[in-house]
């Protein structure tokens, strides 16, 4: 090294030097900077808190002292929304969170003695009215200025007895060659149901709770819980469910085609005269279902007329409960007409 980058080297030592030092003094400055931005920060909420505003807040609330043979229809609000007053501080947990408990709507004066006996009762509840209650309920140091909804039309029907058919709701797969016998079997297999009459009168069923299962190659029991329907009591809460399961198979017969509505006069050949049924039955009925038991036919009414070549189309009238049509054919046949 030369004597004259000995001393550029020597000179540039003490630069560097006061330049780490600046940092270390920046370095210092910052956290307690932070700490003057977090004090006037907070100095800054306690004196915004410390003001008077207006807000909305929701109120949930909720109908007490409905007679016992009564019950509320229609569409009735679960919450209230109120305009109120009240320094930041008060305001401030209703405005970050929501209303724990609901404000309690007391009916007992609405109802008299003759209305309970009534089939419908009607009458306006003014929430207007309420500011003071709602204010106490609240907090003291906050002021209602209005409340909205400010009347609730309030509609009641009397309850009433019904028993409803229940209707299991399934949602079931089986094992290759084995499928469900006969209808579900519930026990019981209705219930009662209490609820105002305008919701009985279109009651049809009572559904069950959805039951799945896959899989299935034998008998099975579930129980299921049932579904209320809005503004109705069910006299019980759970059903037993069977389900019968069966091992099935596949067959084929032939079965003779007969002729319905031909005159006596007529002589009618039809060609082929049998039919082919393919079906699938369970094991247990396989050998007592026959021929007889299914019934196809041809009607001579739609022949148009009887010098024209044409077909007609073969009808299955009868199939047997026990059996699962697959198909069947053919599902036309020709025919001769022959004078008597």
């Amino acid at each position: 090294m030369t004597k004259d980058n000995l001393q550029k080297s020597t000179h540039n030592k003490p630069k560097l030097s006061n330049w780490k030092k600046q940092i270390g003094n920046i370095d210092r400055r910052i956290p307690i900077f932070l700490i003057f931005i977090a004090i006037s920060a907070f100095l800054w909420l306690m004196n915004a808190l410390s003001k008077n505003y207006i807000t909305e807040i929701d109120c949930p609330v909720q109908f007490y002292n409905i007679p016992n043979n009564h019950v509320m229809i229609g569409e009735t609000p679960d919450e209230v929304q109120l305009q109120v007053s009240g320094r930041g501080f008060t305001l401030i947990k209703y405005t970050i969170g929501s209303i724990a408990l609901p404000f309690n709507i007391d009916l007992q004066s609405y109802f008299s003695g003759n209305q309970e006996d009534q089939g419908q009762v009607a009458f306006q509840y003014y929430l207007s009215g309420k500011k003071e209650q709602f204010e106490r309920f609240l907090n003291d140091e906050i002021k209602v200025l209005d409340v909205r909804p400010a009347t609730l039309q309030l509609n009641f029907d009397k309850l009433f007895k019904k028993n409803i058919k229940i209707k299991p709701v399934t949602n079931f797969s089986w094992a290759p060659q084995y499928r469900q016998k006969g209808k579900l079997l519930t026990t019981p297999d209705s219930v009662v149901v209490n609820g105002p009459k305008s919701m009985l009168d279109t009651l049809k069923y009572i559904m069950t709770e959805l039951i799945e299962d896959d899989n299935i190659r034998k008998n099975k029991a579930y129980m299921a819980d049932l579904i209320a329907p809005e503004k109705c009591n069910l006299q019980r809460k759970k059903v037993k469910i069977n389900l019968r399961t069966e091992q099935f198979t596949e067959n084929t017969i032939q079965v003779p085609i007969s002729i319905t509505n031909k005159p006596d006069s007529v002589n009618l050949t039809i060609f082929p005269n049998k039919i082919n049924i393919t079906y699938l039955v369970s094991f247990e009925d396989y050998e007592i279902i026959g021929a007889n038991d299914f019934q196809a036919a041809i009607n001579y009414k739609e022949i148009k007329k009887q010098n024209e070549l044409q077909e007609l189309h073969i009808n299955l009238l009868f199939v047997p409960e026990e059996v699962q049509l697959i198909r069947y054919w053919p599902q036309k046949a020709r025919f001769i007409i022959n004078e008597k």
